[in-house]
């Protein structure tokens, strides 16, 4: 049994928060988890979503760049 048999799929939202979670994670790989949830909460990411996103790999979205479309892109 996996992670998603647990917890339905989850629509993300392709607006103005993106790049605030994309940010908060690259804060995250550099800074910490900490300082990553404090940048998104003052940036308008509601906490719910900032934690589930800094909790879990799965969560993250794949790179653009990544030759591997669908990989996961390590947050920390």
């Amino acid at each position: 049994m996996t992670h998603n048999d647990h917890f339905p799929t989850i629509e993300r939202r392709h607006d103005g928060p993106v790049e605030v979670v994309d940010t908060g994670l690259d804060v995250a790989s550099k800074e910490g988890v900490g300082p990553a949830l404090e940048f998104m909460l003052t940036h308008g990411v509601d906490r719910f979503t900032a934690l589930r996103v800094l909790a879990g790999p799965e969560f993250h979205r794949p790179s653009p760049s990544s030759p591997d479309e669908g990989q996961v892109v390590p947050g920390f």
